[in-house]
């Protein structure tokens, strides 16, 4: 097949398009940038228009994560569009670009899929991540890499106490009732895993004041609401950084802990920030040789499994992870990676599984197997291509 590819600075674009080109496909290149897609840009419709015009014929246009623009630009040029979607929350998939029948939408969170059924959206599809397992076996033993990366415990990730981050923080002018209400709600929604109450609860007097606080303005051409964009990008950031910030001070009080992320840390004092790695170079190594890789999942991610859980497994390593209710569509608890219900028993864990290696290996050893053969790059093409054509 000939497949028009977005190409902007996402995670796996180089393993999806070796796996395209290992299976054969031609693939051609239109440069994307995150600054400049906005629904509205006229001259970036009309020049992804243009190479689409160029290139034709084409099978599909491919990418991760989701536009309107490139929808649109599709749409007028009778050509299909297959977008990925890894990021949650991601606003650009609520507008009512997505009815275009040109789309085929594959979502990685079965809670987002099935609300976007329930809509009545015919165009997209529920879909897990992969990891390039291939690419990961293929890389050289390099014993200075296994002493530089190796740990009891890694975490890989944002704490989201960067100021871009920090949107919560914008309703400092919220009345004290409402600040204890959201204060609440957030120390709620960090002891329950499997529901996401952040947005259900927000009440008409809350919302009302954190609108004059803070105000939000949907988008003309979208369908996303007040209450959701408050709930996935103010709150669900501010208790994800909260619950990640929390794990990791009480783990650290106990066992030593690497954390790689680009953010300085110094409200975690006994936590060993290593700084922010690459994803294609360095990651795999943090995996493979991290006795426990920990996944605190984003609030906003409803049911999904994460990307980071998903080449946790591919690189052999063992995987402790909240609970995320699509990891049960596929994976078997304590045979095939471990879950914590709450900070007790995540401790109860790590104490049970940094003692029994044989234990620990095992489940590390099946979850590669089980991600090897369902959950790489091939099976995914495979899916997506036969929804395409069929």
């Amino acid at each position: 097949m000939r497949i028009l590819f977005i190409d902007w600075n996402s995670f796996g674009n180089e393993d999806i398009i070796y796996h395209l080109k290992k299976a054969g496909h031609k693939i051609v290149y239109i440069p994307f940038s995150n600054e400049n897609n906005t629904r509205d840009n006229e001259q970036l419709q009309g020049e992804i228009i243009e190479k689409i015009s160029s290139c034709l014929p084409i099978d599909f246009i491919f990418s991760f994560n989701y536009y309107p623009i490139v929808s649109q630009a599709a749409m007028i040029s009778n050509v299909k569009y297959v977008s990925w979607v890894y990021d949650s929350p991601f606003i650009q998939l609520y507008t009512f670009s997505l009815e275009n029948p040109c789309n085929y939408v594959f979502l990685f969170d079965k809670a987002v899929y099935l609300e976007l059924v329930k809509k009545g959206f015919e165009t997209v599809y529920y879909l897990p991540l992969a990891a390039n397992v291939e690419r990961y076996d293929s890389l050289p033993y390099v014993p200075s890499k296994i002493k530089r990366y190796h740990s009891s415990i890694s975490f890989v990730g944002s704490l989201y106490s960067e100021k871009k981050n920090q949107l919560y923080n914008r309703l400092e002018t919220v009345s004290n009732y409402t600040k204890g209400f959201l204060e609440s709600l957030i120390s709620c929604q960090k002891r329950i895993y499997g529901e996401f109450l952040l947005e259900k609860c927000l009440t008409e007097k809350v919302l009302t004041d954190m609108i004059l606080s803070y105000p939000v303005t949907p988008s003309p051409d979208g369908f996303e609401n007040v209450s959701w964009t408050y709930a996935h990008y103010f709150l669900a950031r501010k208790t994800t950084e909260i619950e990640r910030q929390e794990i990791l001070s009480i783990l650290s009080q106990q066992y030593s802990i690497a954390l790689y992320t680009k953010e300085p840390s110094p409200f975690l004092p006994q936590v060993d920030n290593r700084g922010e790695i690459d994803y294609y170079t360095q990651m795999p190594f943090v995996f493979k040789n991290s006795k426990i890789n920990l996944n605190i999942t984003l609030r906003s991610i409803q049911t999904g499994i994460p990307l980071r859980a998903m080449d946790i497994m591919g690189c052999g390593g063992f995987l402790l992870t909240n609970f995320q209710a699509d990891f049960l569509d596929f994976f078997q608890p304590d045979i095939d990676f471990v879950y914590y219900e709450d900070y007790e028993d995540l401790i109860e864990k790590t104490n049970y599984y940094l003692t029994h290696e044989k234990e620990r290996l095992q489940i590390a050893k099946k979850g590669y197997e089980k991600v090897k053969q369902y959950h790489n790059y091939p099976v995914r093409i495979e899916e997506i291509i036969h929804c395409v054509n069929s």
